[in-house]
């Protein structure tokens, strides 16, 4: 069910006719980004308009089933900046499909406490939404709790006795499924086993890198973290993706499109192979394949092991040339300009709602990799 939002009419078709495209395909990045434009839109018209927007209950749960929808993490993290706006209102409002969207989020991002606690206030609502019940079943399983988890299913099952997911979650609890696999039961065998032992592989499924990022393998991660030369990631954990100075010569940042729990599900070999294959760009300017000399600036890691390295072009310090990389080192493409990847994560961590352990409460990735 789609409630109204603040989009305008002509705005409000544009959207659904992505998200409720007949050619069987799915649009939701389409849709996320279309979003973002009016929300962009909104703000040069006026900046109260803007912060509406932000603050409306349904306006951010449309944003927040799109970008949930897109199944990956840069869709999370939008996803939960947005729906963090309207928190506020979402609980006076008693909005329990609003709060689900907002806990898958939290999740993906791997703040799985954090939305365990939010879909439990939720169960104080005069009218909960099934799928409140639907989605704290799957996390109680995470704790080891299949019985309560069973009645959570039972309960939600009494609002909508032939919903199929609701039919097939309770099956899965029955068998005491893995936690993975109660999570995304799309998932092959092959796939639950890779999650359970915390590599992932080369060129690996999306599924596989959508639920990377919820639960972390700290003996791994521990071992990238002493071959960065880093005593604690604390510091580090505050922002949703994660950013080392890692080179000694020149300010390098070697940024993880991640959280700390992607981060130690990486091989640490490719780390190690990566870092050396790029430390000597970082003491001179380098060629590049266009021809063009620059300095190494960023080099952005994602969860299929492609990357990115940023170069700052000596003719002027505010243009930079973007180079993308296959996992195995294949350059992809033609090198294109960008606007600094660095100047794109201070902005996002300046709009992150949640920007430093002062504020943060209990939204740590910290809190995380210790749970």
């Amino acid at each position: 069910m789609i409630n109204k939002t603040l989009f305008s009419d002509q705005e409000f078709e544009q959207i659904m006719a992505l998200l409720e495209a007949e050619d069987g395909k799915s649009y939701f990045f389409e849709a996320m980004q279309l979003m973002d434009k009016f929300f962009y839109e909104a703000g040069k018209r006026s900046y109260d308009e803007y912060e509406k927007l932000h603050a409306d209950v349904n306006t951010t749960s449309l944003y927040g089933y799109a970008a949930n929808n897109v199944r990956n993490y840069r869709g999370y993290r939008e996803a939960l900046h947005n729906l963090a706006d309207a928190l506020d209102n979402a609980y006076k409002a008693q909005d329990g499909l609003w709060y689900y969207r907002f806990a898958i989020a939290l999740t993906y991002m791997g703040y799985v406490k954090d939305a365990k606690k939010f879909l439990q206030e939720a169960l104080f609502f005069k009218d909960v939404h099934y799928l409140v019940y639907f989605l704290l079943a799957k996390l109680n399983v995470k704790s080891g709790y299949y019985k309560k988890a069973l009645n959570l299913v039972e309960v939600a099952l009494n609002k909508e006795p032939h919903d199929a997911e609701l039919l097939e979650l309770k099956e899965l609890i029955l068998q005491r499924a893995n936690f993975y696999r109660i999570l995304d039961p799309s998932l092959s065998d092959q796939e639950v086993e890779i999650l359970n032992q915390g590599i992932l592989p080369l060129n690996c499924s999306a599924n596989l890198r959508q639920s990377a990022t919820v639960l972390p393998n700290l003996e791994n991660l521990g071992k990238i973290l002493e071959f960065l030369e880093i005593k604690s990631a604390k510091e580090y954990s505050a922002h949703h993706s994660c950013i080392f100075y890692s080179f000694k010569i020149m300010p390098v940042r070697l940024v993880f499109d991640m959280n700390l729990n992607g981060v130690s599900k990486l091989e640490v070999r490719f780390i190690q192979g990566l870092i050396q294959k790029i430390e000597p760009q970082t003491k001179e300017l380098t060629v590049l394949p266009n021809g063009m000399k620059g300095d190494l600036i960023e080099c952005i890691v994602h969860l299929d092991y492609s990357y990115e390295l940023i170069y700052r072009l000596d003719e002027d310090e505010r243009t930079h040339l973007k180079c993308y990389y296959l996992s195995d080192g294949t350059l992809y493409g033609a090198p294109e300009f960008v606007i600094s990847q660095i100047d794109f994560i201070d902005l996002i961590n300046k709009l992150a709602p949640f920007d430093d352990e002062e504020e943060s409460g209990d939204f740590l990735v910290t809190d995380t990799i210790s749970c």
